[in-house]
């Protein structure tokens, strides 16, 4: 994966809903790449992430919210949630992706390179 944001969004195909054991990863303004895994999915379109091991870096920090949260597959990377906060380094909270595009009226054009 690219460690970019450009990176990351320039190979974004479509959204995906979370899925609880779903491994993730976002590019944070200040975090940078972290990585984790979906612990929680709500009915209120929201979901927690967490550290996929312990001594993981922390999965946010003050500056990444509006991060986005991603699967890859194969190629292309999927939209999962729309970071929004976090609770002391060590759980994530997001906004479904998928809803959040319907909501809005949002979708993907591709123009290949």
């Amino acid at each position: 994966v690219d460690s970019s944001l450009n990176g990351i969004c320039g190979l974004m195909r479509n959204n995906k809903y979370p899925v609880i054991g779903d491994q993730v990863f976002k590019y944070g303004r200040t975090t940078k790449l972290t990585y984790g895994i979906i612990e929680g999915v709500g009915l209120d379109n929201k979901f927690t992430i967490g550290k996929i091991k312990d001594d993981d870096d922390d999965l946010y920090a003050p500056g990444d919210s509006g991060a986005i949260w991603a699967m890859q597959f194969g190629n292309h990377i999927k939209g999962i949630g729309l970071h929004i906060k976090g609770e002391q380094g060590k759980v994530a909270l997001a906004t479904n992706l998928v809803s959040f595009f319907k909501n809005l009226k949002l979708k993907y054009i591709y123009q290949p390179v």
